[in-house]
């Protein structure tokens, strides 16, 4: 998943001296983190035991699981379930050997969440005799095993995960005839974001091609695991290290607006019931290419000419000012987070004043200005802003905003290659949402 941070990439060479310029600045006034140390663990053989309940969760985790608990559809609303068509003389052997691999080298995905003692904490199960489920319908009818394909989906997709029992990942490989697969994956995001189901596809790729040719694993042992950025976070986020950005965040959203009132066809009801559903259409390869232009002539990126575009949509149907809306963030400054899979992600709050009868371009430049502002001071888990503005749980809506805006360069899973084998994905769509409005967009050259 490509985050704001990364998306400088695409600036003008002053844009990115400017951004580069306030960076530091904010640095300077701020102490540094210290780096993510691998936690000690004196006996292996106690992974799932006593050593781990002192393992806190991570903020995003944290969110997570408060939301998790809000009923059946705000907790499948945390699943993300995709569905590979495999055609190919596929090594069902090798395919578990490298699941199983990851599984062992990633232990976020083998970790259960338990209030011990009044504290939520994770607890990582080993391993043991994994087994890949597999189910054969090759004796269906080609009618019956579509039916039979889309049950099995539907109902991983749509079955909540027990985070007290549950690993976090769940697999099943259908298997439609000698050359025709699908293995339905679902993870809950307690354990992963969009970056990780890219470090997740990019394994499985690079684990099958190994273990197919009876070779070693090629990948490199990984310098911590999630647990340990997990304790190094709440150890980082002490006393004065997010005093800047907390003083920020707290100046910035002063006041705001509890609810964006969007017009509806029914009261909203008193409990959020996270029911939704997905619409997906292509825009035209023009208007991209419009947009982009009007991003260059008023020096912002194509991001900020979109959260532009979203709220001043957003004005007109609601005829509030005052606009706020959540965009995620990939939160992976440190090197060691980078191959690891886990739920990093954060999530900043754009708040955008439109009084004034502002023309478009004015407001773009109201809006290069917030986003500049969120960069500098994304470090706060949105959690811990939450709390620190002491705002009151409602179980009407999302607090701080309703709407989301997502932005992504590539799809990371389009990489997946397995030797001899096509495969082509797609997401299940387990009709839920966990805001009023996602508008999830994604560039590519198809």
């Amino acid at each position: 998943m490509k985050d704001l941070s990364q998306r400088i990439a695409a600036l003008s060479p002053e844009q990115q001296a400017l951004f580069k310029r306030r960076l530091q600045k904010k640095q300077a006034t701020q102490p540094q983190a210290p780096k993510i140390q691998k936690r000690e663990i004196s006996n292996q053989s106690s992974i799932a035991g006593k050593l781990n309940h002192s393992i806190p969760v991570s903020f995003a985790q944290q969110r997570t699981w408060f939301q998790d608990q809000l009923g059946v559809k705000s907790a499948v609303s945390n699943n993300i379930s995709i569905a590979l068509k495999i055609k190919g003389s596929l090594n069902i052997a090798v395919l578990e050997q490298s699941i199983r691999e990851i599984l062992q080298r990633h232990e976020i995905l083998r970790t259960m969440l338990r209030n011990i003692n009044g504290e939520l904490t994770q607890v990582i199960s080993p391993l043991g005799e994994w087994k890949l489920p597999f189910v054969d319908l090759s004796n269906f009818s080609s009618v019956q095993s579509e039916t039979e394909v889309q049950r099995f989906a539907t109902e991983q997709a749509c079955q909540p995960f027990n985070l007290e029992t549950d690993w976090s990942l769940r697999v099943k490989l259908l298997q439609i005839s000698k050359t025709e697969f699908v293995l339905l994956l679902t993870l809950h995001h307690i354990a992963v974001d969009a970056w990780s189901i890219g470090v997740f596809f990019r394994e499985l790729s690079a684990l099958y091609a190994a273990f197919s040719n009876q070779q070693r694993s090629p990948l490199p042992e990984l310098p911590i695991q999630y647990a340990d950025f997990a304790l190094w976070q709440r150890q980082a986020l002490q006393g004065k290290a997010l005093d800047t950005d907390l003083a920020y965040w707290k100046q910035k959203l002063h006041n705001a607006p509890d609810v964006l009132q969007l017009p509806s066809d029914r009261p909203r009801p008193p409990i959020q019931s996270f029911a939704g559903k997905t619409l997906s259409f292509i825009l035209p390869k023009t208007l991209t290419e419009s947009l982009k232009d009007l991003s260059q002539q008023c020096e912002a990126t194509l991001f900020m000419t979109l959260v532009a575009g979203l709220q001043t949509l957003l004005f007109r149907y609601t005829g509030q000012e005052n606009i706020l809306i959540g965009s995620p963030i990939a939160n992976r400054q440190q090197s060691e987070t980078e191959n690891l899979i886990g739920c990093f992600i954060n999530t900043v709050v754009l708040r955008t004043d439109l009084s004034g009868n502002p023309t478009f371009r004015e407001l773009l430049q109201r809006v290069r200005e917030t986003v500049w502002e969120a960069l500098a001071h994304q470090s706060l888990p949105f959690e811990k802003l939450v709390d620190e503005l002491q705002l009151s749980r409602s179980l009407t809506h999302a607090p701080l905003f309703q709407v989301m805006l997502v932005l992504q360069n590539s799809f990371s899973i389009e990489t997946i290659e397995l030797p001899g084998l096509t495969v082509h994905h797609s997401r299940i769509d387990n009709q839920t949402s966990q805001f009023d409005l996602t508008l999830h967009l994604v560039e590519s050259d198809l």
